[in-house]
């Protein structure tokens, strides 16, 4: 299993934490014209950081979560760029936990 990492708004945690994470093509991967749908994760609590310093915490206006997920490796994954993780699968909600409220030290 590996360990991944997944920025949400606070408000969608509690259903997240109820029935997974399901793959979509949610507001940030339609602007950058993705045509399948997926689940996006950081590899690494580092990887947050710097995609938050840099542009992911742009793209939000409201409080945010990391998610901690331990990825099955039976899970199917898409392509993606060198720092992030794409799941094509549902990720299962027994796999998920809170990790930190942002803003954040990890």
């Amino acid at each position: 299993m590996t360990a991944a990492y997944h920025v949400c708004p606070s408000s969608a945690v509690p259903d997240i934490l109820a029935t997974g994470l399901h793959p979509r093509i949610g507001p940030r991967a339609q602007d950058l014209g993705e045509a399948v749908p997926a689940v996006y994760l950081f590899e690494t609590p580092d990887g947050v950081e710097t995609a938050m310093l840099n542009w992911l915490g742009d793209c939000f206006e409201e409080d945010l979560s990391v998610l901690e997920v331990d990825l099955p490796e039976t899970l199917r994954r898409g392509a993606g760029a060198d720092f992030e993780i794409v799941i094509l699968d549902p990720i299962p909600a027994d796999r998920i936990r809170v990790a930190a409220d942002l803003p954040f030290a990890l």
